[in-house]
């Protein structure tokens, strides 16, 4: 999914799981650069939905933001 945000020139932001231990709340911001971990990283946390068994069926959202957008805008 990295690779695919780089060829169309939009910066990943975070995803939703968070990569790595972290956790989403009602305080995370969506629109600040989140650190993306990884292959490795980003990999053990997509087998770490599997193993769950998550009710979301392996729902994965990603925010990025167009390369030279304005900041803020």
């Amino acid at each position: 999914m990295i690779e695919w945000f780089d060829r169309v020139h939009v910066e990943p932001l975070m995803s939703i799981p968070m990569v790595g231990n972290r956790e989403f709340d009602e305080d995370t911001q969506l629109f600040e650069m989140h650190p993306m971990g990884t292959r490795l990283d980003r990999v053990a946390t997509e087998l770490n939905m599997l193993l769950e068994g998550g009710t979301d069926g392996g729902l994965y959202i990603m925010i990025g933001r167009k390369s030279g957008a304005a900041h803020g805008a």
